[in-house]
């Protein structure tokens, strides 16, 4: 359906009914017969597939993974000295201890099943602990983690167990694909969880609260350094509907993980499930994510490097504007993208705030300069977005998922605007996957635009770096440029062509700097 419907999607996650009665690190062969034929066929459609790893392991004597852990001891225990059991999916269950270092090291390499037939991924959960005795409980304080030699309670380490597992399972993943970089996404974790994992939010609801409630969510997590994260676009439990699903897509798609997931038994919530208009919404939100994603990379790139939130609060770029302490429903993504989603049924106004600086909204091009209050028109497919102005935007192509045969294209878009400061974008590349950027294998160029009356000037940096993308030119597009006396590349002619809303210039790829100036 989603080839089908033109609409992205790069990944699809198997919960927990892909497993033989929800034991860990196997398959239900009545419902998955051929695993790794049916991830082969995906991967050839363009889908990744990530599977969901749960820490309880059921207590059964003819289930391999339970009776080695046992026999190793490397279970947590009672006061008594006994495993601890309690109740999750698979029934009753023991739970490893994930403070010892011997543990981790096992429960990372059971992984191997998975990554034998193909799985891309790990999605670990239920890993506060989560338990069903009490309802809805997590570990008691006084349960035992032996920890190799250096045992603790359980209520020294509570806080730290969900890291560890998504830390195993990171260190898993290196050792059985060593040239792949791990994906690994946690519902649990603490002070650090950045090093082994992303984080989505865990199991909201279908609710316009929790749509809104996502964003002040998302913009304290990156603050606290874990700035890949999401929430569940379209929520998880209850249904949700098809104004709800339209309007959590135009906000999920500025998320630095976007996915959509409901639990089963709550209606369909695919982005087709409701019709029209909001199947389109959602085609034409997705759409734009994807062409979004070099500027995306080069967020992430940052944040790997410097610790700078992706999804960002108005105050970490401007402290000093006091109104921007409290503008928790609207945000930035990096420092070029404003974005103030709609969170409440029925409307199609919202108020914006827009700090200091020039600011162009994105589907009209109408020029505001803040600091300023407005009152923004946002129709469904048409979220308030605003560009800053004069901030080169790297944008990709129109693609169904990442891995689509697109020669690298690359356009960088722009608002030129008189008057306002000039802006300036530090471009990332590489090769998308393995470990070759830490011995230099990247690509890095400043873009810089600058715009007077009758002059637009913008200065591609030299690249930094031995990787080379895999294209032949650069677009510019100059936004809201109706036309042009001459452009000029490197001093010889250029040759701009008209597109809708504004002008295009092909550039040669290349290592060395170039300048475009476009005479108005």
């Amino acid at each position: 359906n989603f080839r089908e419907r033109d609409i992205p999607c790069d990944v699809i996650y198997l919960d927990i009914h892909y497993m033989d009665g929800y034991r860990v690190f196997t398959w239900d062969r009545e419902r998955f017969p051929d695993p790794e034929g049916l991830i082969s066929e995906l991967h050839e459609q363009g889908f990744h597939v990530v599977t969901i790893v749960d820490p309880g392991v059921k207590v059964d004597e003819d289930y391999p993974v339970y009776v080695e852990g046992r026999d190793r001891d490397l279970y947590c225990k009672t006061n008594e000295g006994e495993e601890y059991h309690n109740f999750v999916w698979p029934g009753l269950c023991a739970f490893p201890d994930f403070t010892s270092p011997e543990v981790r090291e096992w429960w990372g390499e059971n992984h191997k099943v998975l990554t034998d037939v193909g799985v891309d991924g790990i999605w670990c959960d239920m890993n506060e602990p989560a338990l069903f005795v009490p309802r809805q409980s997590t570990m008691p304080d006084h349960v035992v983690h032996p920890g190799g030699g250096e045992p603790k309670w359980h209520a020294q380490i509570h806080n730290t167990y969900g890291s560890l597992v998504a830390r195993a399972a990171r260190e898993g993943l290196l050792k059985l694909k060593p040239n792949e970089r791990p994906f690994v996404i946690t519902r649990a974790g603490y002070a650090g969880l950045q090093r082994h994992a992303m984080q989505w939010t865990g199991d909201n609801s279908s609710w316009w609260e929790h749509l809104w409630m996502s964003m002040p969510q998302l913009q304290n997590l990156g603050l606290s350094g874990v700035a890949w994260a999401g929430v569940d676009v379209g929520g998880f439990f209850g249904d949700s509907n098809g104004e709800l699903l339209a309007r959590w897509t135009e906000m999920g798609a500025f998320q630095p993980f976007c996915r959509n997931h409901s639990a089963i038994g709550t209606r369909s919530q695919e982005p087709w499930a409701f019709g029209e208009p909001y199947e389109s919404v959602c085609r034409k939100m997705l759409k734009l994510r994807q062409r979004l994603l070099p500027y995306l990379y080069t967020l992430f790139e940052r944040c790997h490097r410097t610790g700078a939130p992706i999804l960002r609060p108005l105050l970490f770029e401007y402290p000093e504007d006091e109104t921007t302490y409290t503008a928790d429903d609207e945000f930035l993504l990096g420092d070029a993208l404003l974005v103030a989603p709609i969170s409440r049924p029925g409307i199609e106004h919202r108020h914006v705030y827009l700090p200091q600086g020039t600011w162009l909204h994105f589907w009209t091009g109408e020029r505001l300069d803040g600091p300023t209050h407005v009152l923004a028109h946002a129709p469904l497919g048409e979220p308030a977005v605003y560009l800053k102005a004069n901030t080169p935007l790297p944008m990709g192509p129109d693609a169904a998922h990442t891995g689509e045969e697109t020669t690298g294209q690359l356009t960088v878009s722009v608002y030129p605007a008189a008057g306002a400061p000039p802006g300036f974008t530090l471009l990332y590349e590489d090769a998308g996957d393995g470990f070759g950027y830490e011995q230099g294998e990247f690509a890095r160029r400043g873009i810089s635009c600058e715009t007077t009356r009758n002059r637009i000037v913008v200065h591609f940096g030299e690249r930094e770096g031995s990787f080379v993308p895999e294209r032949e030119t650069v677009l510019l597009e100059l936004r809201g440029v109706e036309s042009a006396r001459s452009v000029s590349v490197n001093g010889e002619a250029g040759e701009p062509r008209p597109v809708e809303g504004g002008i295009l210039v092909a550039l040669a790829e290349t290592d060395a700097e170039t300048t475009v100036e476009v005479a108005l």
